[in-house]
């Protein structure tokens, strides 16, 4: 049933005293369907819980009166993956899960949910829907017995590696704003030169042939651009940053989806759901994985802070921690934690987190700065400390290694 953006809210939402709507990740999350289900549940006066990955961060779906609503209790939004922003920091919920646990609790009900809405590209098959530039955990969401609610997007691209969706699994189809998928991509910004550095010594590690996942974010960004130039290596990732098209790789990039419109310059790419992606068997099968990501903060046993700053959690963890495990079990593989030894003045590598760890260090074997490299890999806590040390900002140093 083809309807407007408050019909079809008005249809998702029929019969449910206090529903739990899920969100598509970052590019398929439907901003307008989105808020059109905000405003039906405030019109009827009811509580809604938003189960949310916005990789942005913006959260374009909440107007003034919605945010009014967050921070009053009235709207639940509960962050699955992505970003926050820093002035509703404080009053969301989130699920403190790897992508891979998400997809499988939304897979089985353990994670539940009455409606799940994304946004949706024809395929050129009457009939039939592609998933555009992302896949996510809508592939498992879709074979739930949830109401669905699609988003049409014409006129761009889907990528292959994922069956279609025949458009009667939806209950309401709208047609997407004109011009709001233009702004998906996260903000971006020129690395700095410490990144680059950064950068720069991550790409001297990874070795040839290896199979490379690498996060979202500056200094992952920076270290793709220096591996450009590279022809013998594999990309098996989660979400893969724009910088990745200009990677020349042996075989197709197989991810759960990409930063940019599909049909802009990215060449051999397979979109799978983050079922397949993320599976845990399938990555510790994966020769030579090498997981570059990032953080905030790195403390001296080498856990990572990748999700809170100044005590708020502003990011997720994501699929960090799977793809780290896989890389520090797999064979000859490496997880690289990389990031500068400070950010606007404060150190990056501290004592102690003081939050909670999104991985342990124990399954981190590479710390890089723009100092040098940390090799964590068969060394002893005091070894291990000492080691990270090394690697922080001068100025840092001597106080870090009191503590030793």
């Amino acid at each position: 049933m083809h309807v407007t953006h408050d019909r079809a809210a008005a249809v998702l939402l029929r019969d449910l005293p206090a529903p739990r709507v899920l969100a598509a990740m970052g590019p398929q999350l439907p901003a307008g369907l989105v808020a059109a289900i905000i405003r039906e549940a405030r019109r009827t006066d009811r509580v809604l819980t938003l189960l949310v990955a916005d990789l942005t961060g913006r959260f374009a779906f909440l107007d003034a009166a919605a945010r009014a609503q967050v921070r009053a209790g009235r709207l639940r939004v509960v962050v699955l993956a992505g970003a926050v922003p820093v002035d509703l920091a404080a009053d969301v919920d989130h699920v403190p899960a790897s992508m891979w646990d998400v997809d499988g609790m939304i897979a089985s009900g353990v994670l539940p949910f009455d409606v799940v809405v994304a946004r949706m590209r024809p395929t050129g098959r009457p009939g039939w829907l592609g998933y555009g530039d992302i896949v996510g955990y809508t592939h498992s969401a879709l074979t739930t017995s949830a109401r669905a609610g699609f988003e049409l997007q014409p006129a761009h691209a889907n990528l292959p590696g994922t069956d279609p969706v025949p458009l009667d699994r939806a209950q309401v189809v709208v047609t997407a704003p004109v011009g709001e998928a233009d702004a998906d991509a996260p903000p971006g910004r020129s690395p700095s030169d410490a990144q680059l550095r950064v950068a720069a010594r991550v790409a001297d590690l990874v070795p040839c042939q290896a199979t490379v996942q690498v996060g979202l974010g500056a200094v992952p960004e920076a270290v793709v651009a220096a591996l450009v130039g590279r022809h013998d290596l594999r990309v098996h990732s989660g979400v893969l940053p724009g910088a990745l098209r200009r990677l020349s790789t042996v075989g197709p990039m197989v991810a759960t989806g990409v930063l940019g419109d599909a049909s802009c310059g990215w060449g051999e790419v397979c979109l799978e759901p983050l079922s397949r992606t993320h599976d845990p068997v399938r990555l510790l099968g994966l020769w030579r994985l090498w997981a570059v990501n990032s953080g905030f903060e790195v403390d001296l046993t080498g856990a990572v802070n990748a999700e809170y700053r100044k005590g708020l959690r502003i990011a997720s963890g994501g699929g960090q921690t799977d793809f780290v495990r896989a890389a520090h079990l797999g064979a000859e593989g490496a997880s690289v934690l990389a990031l500068p030894s400070r950010s606007a003045g404060a150190p990056r590598i501290v004592a102690h987190l003081g939050v909670p760890a999104t991985t342990p260090g124990g399954e981190v074997d590479l710390v890089v700065t723009e100092y040098g490299v940390a090799d964590l890999r068969g060394r002893s806590a005091t070894d291990r400390a000492a080691a990270l040390v090394a690697v922080a900002h001068p100025d840092d140093r001597p106080s870090l290694a009191a503590g030793l």
